[in-house]
């Protein structure tokens, strides 16, 4: 598979969520529902972006990451990339613009939870320099799940935004 060479992200808006929606229910097991988005696209405490490729030929939505900031602490609430779209750095683009943008809005620590057998994701946290620093066991459900607690500093020099 490759890598997409450019990557639009850019803030989420209401006209976003209906293709969020869709990317969501396809791409993880826990799905949102249009009110905790728009909790989060009101409230002046969250963030929410958006991927798209310029070369893909409708431009359609990639994936998604919300985030909250509150204080000097980042809580990263939900990430989903859509499945044909795995792998492609989609997912790093997204986390690395929404902890670079909390950053520059005060946090220093970022924190959130993934399932525990999803070790993509936990790779990808890894990489941008997430720690396990606890569990919470059956966490999740459909299907029932621990959850994975991580951490990051973010003022380590690899998570600075460029």
């Amino acid at each position: 598979m490759a890598r997409y060479d450019a990557l639009d992200v850019g803030e989420m808006v209401l006209d976003d969520l209906d293709e969020v929606l869709a990317v969501d229910a396809r791409a993880l097991k826990s799905s949102w529902s249009r009110a905790h988005f728009l909790v989060e696209l009101e409230s002046p405490l969250g963030a929410a972006y958006v991927a798209r490729s310029p070369r893909h030929r409708d431009g359609a939505l990639l994936g998604f990451a919300v985030v909250r900031v509150v204080a000097d602490e980042c809580e990263v609430l939900t990430v989903a990339v859509d499945p044909k779209a795995r792998r492609r750095g989609v997912g790093r683009a997204l986390l690395e613009r929404a902890l670079g943008d909390a950053q520059r809005r005060g946090a220093t620590r970022a924190h959130l939870e993934v399932r525990a057998g999803n070790r993509a994701a936990i790779a990808l946290y890894a990489l941008l320099g997430f720690g396990e620093r606890g569990l919470r066991a059956r966490y999740y459900v459909n299907p029932t799940e621990d959850a994975l607690l991580m951490t990051a500093d973010l003022a380590r020099p690899e998570v600075e935004a460029t």
